[in-house]
């Protein structure tokens, strides 16, 4: 017995996407070179509904993160966006509503990933300076650099519990951070 597979979803122009699954598994957040952020729903009998579009991006969409309440969204231009979820700005079917809350950072290069930690108080962003940028999502202030990289750092990742960050670099290198003090150390 075959299983019926269902149809691919349109997400994005060809070229780079980013994907994220929300926390409860009920809907993926996809970013593009269409500069576009898209939110579906994920569960088989919801995906025929209509994505919720964001257009706040002017290049290319290299990173999401996704945790509670927040989409976070970082580009090739080096911005950083920040969107609430569950509010009535941009509304999708039944009631899946996005709204924009903010520039979380404005880097002069890429933002390559992006990560939520700390109770969904914090986001780290990968950025192409060999540093990685503690953001806090409460009043999008800058909270830490972190350096020690010698090459573009292309990914973070916060532990399940936030007490570690882990960064990787084009040098080769992948750095864990201890984030249980006011000043991180590696």
């Amino acid at each position: 017995m075959s299983k019926k597979v269902t149809d691919p979803r349109f997400a994005h122009a060809e070229g780079y996407t980013a994907i994220a699954f929300g926390k409860s598994g009920q809907f993926v957040c996809t970013g593009g070179s269409d500069c576009l952020v898209r939110v579906f729903r994920a569960p088989k009998s919801e995906r025929d509904q209509e994505a919720v579009t964001l257009e706040q991006h002017s290049d290319n969409v290299l990173s999401l993160a996704v945790s509670g309440g927040k989409v976070i969204s970082g580009d090739e231009e080096g911005m950083v966006f920040s969107f609430d979820l569950g509010t009535s700005s941009v509304s999708g079917a039944d009631g899946l509503s996005i709204e924009p809350s903010g520039t979380v950072l404005r880097s002069p290069l890429p933002a390559r990933d992006t990560s939520i930690g700390n109770g969904d108080k914090q986001v780290a962003i990968a950025t192409d300076d060999e540093s990685v940028r503690i953001v806090s999502l409460l009043d999008m202030s800058l909270l830490h650099t972190l350096d020690g990289h010698r090459g573009a750092v292309n990914s973070v990742c916060y532990s399940p519990d936030s007490i570690y960050l882990a960064s990787a670099s084009c040098d080769g290198t992948v750095r864990v951070w201890d984030m249980r003090d006011g000043d991180p150390s590696c």
